[in-house]
């Protein structure tokens, strides 16, 4: 069941700016024995080789695993992309690595501005994410769950895994932020974000991390579980940064 799978495993959520190394940092913890992360089937699109066995690539993200929150339009699908091209809405504000941000739905809270904060959703999110963790069982204590959107979701998410009561549940989150210029200069290189100026990619940027600010002051009870790194400090010392994470 749900609750039991939260009594006896910690649930690591990891988010940041697309291009902002949560990738890298997902697969380096992922290389750890009791870590388990998302995997999608061999040969799905975007799949690549994961660190330990397994599928992984851009559709292993949380995000795209599941059928509860928000998606903001964001795809790996270029045949998406080039459609949302030639029919304009590839620049509609609010969607896409650039702008996802600043749609009306895309800070969601335990204050349940969209009515996701329900059993239903909890029981349908961890069932269809569960389908891509390889395992339950030890010494994968750790199932790792990684999506850059979830910079804005993630006190939706604390909510959803608190329905069920807080005892035994250990929840924690950790955010990568890279500078913002590489990240805007990243994100320039994709469809997705080609048409945005790098000064609107650093405000979107910006945007995030704001808000990211402000949710940790309005939630200081979860400050013991929320974790935050530069993508400079992970690139200087990969196992000294690692270590601490692990502490």
């Amino acid at each position: 069941t749900i609750d039991a799978a939260l009594a006896t495993h910690t649930l690591l959520h990891v988010g940041g700016p697309h291009r902002g190394g949560t990738t890298v940092l997902s697969d380096l913890l992922e290389a750890h024995p009791r870590v388990a992360g998302l995997a999608t089937p061999s040969g799905a699109l975007g799949s690549r080789s994961a660190v330990g066995g397994g599928s992984k690539g851009p559709l292993n993200e949380g995000l795209f695993l599941q059928s509860v929150l928000p998606k903001f339009r964001l795809s790996t699908d270029p045949g998406e992309l080039v459609l949302r091209l030639l029919t304009g809405t590839l620049r509609q504000n609010g969607t896409g690595w650039g702008s996802y941000a600043y749609a009306a739905d895309a800070h969601l809270t335990e204050r349940n501005e969209t009515g996701l904060l329900t059993e239903q959703s909890r029981r349908k999110l961890m069932t269809e994410w569960a389908r891509h963790w390889p395992t339950l069982a030890p010494p994968r204590r750790v199932l790792l769950e990684k999506s850059p959107t979830n910079v804005m979701l993630w006190r939706l998410l604390d909510a959803l895994w608190s329905l069920g009561g807080p005892d035994g549940r250990d929840v924690r989150f950790l955010f990568i932020r890279r500078h913002p210029l590489a990240v805007a200069l990243a994100q320039r290189s994709y469809l997705d974000a080609s048409h945005l100026s790098v000064r609107q990619l650093v405000e979107h940027w910006l945007y995030q991390q704001e808000s990211l600010a402000r949710d940790l002051d309005e939630r200081p009870d979860a400050a013991a579980r929320v974790r935050r790194l530069r993508y400079e400090d992970l690139a200087a010392d990969p196992a000294g940064t690692l270590a601490t994470i692990f502490e």
